[in-house]
């Protein structure tokens, strides 16, 4: 069973990310504990990123289904991306 995450764009600053209330969610705040500060900003915007390169990728994956051969994998590049969005979403790959 797929999960639905908050939608972005979330914020990230030096040691929370932060994602907006919207009409039928919570907002949400996580904070980071650990590290030094420019690790911890580095973390926040990879996560508060998420959303968006989780976007690219399915965005991505379907052009290429339309445009490229099914069976090409370009040397793996697909079957990462396809493992990347099943392990953000739940899926299996």
């Amino acid at each position: 069973m797929q999960s639905s995450f908050t939608p972005g764009p979330w914020r990230a600053t030096e040691k929370t990310i932060t994602a907006p209330e919207t009409e039928d969610r919570l907002g949400m705040e996580c904070r980071l504990y650990g590290g030094n500060g420019s690790d911890n900003r580095a973390t926040a915007r990879l996560i508060a990123g998420a959303p968006e390169m989780l976007e690219a990728l399915k965005a991505y994956e379907a052009w290429a289904d339309k445009t490229i051969c099914k069976d090409v994998e370009l040397s793996g590049i697909r079957k990462q991306i396809r493992a990347a969005i099943a392990r953000a979403t739940g899926e299996q790959p």
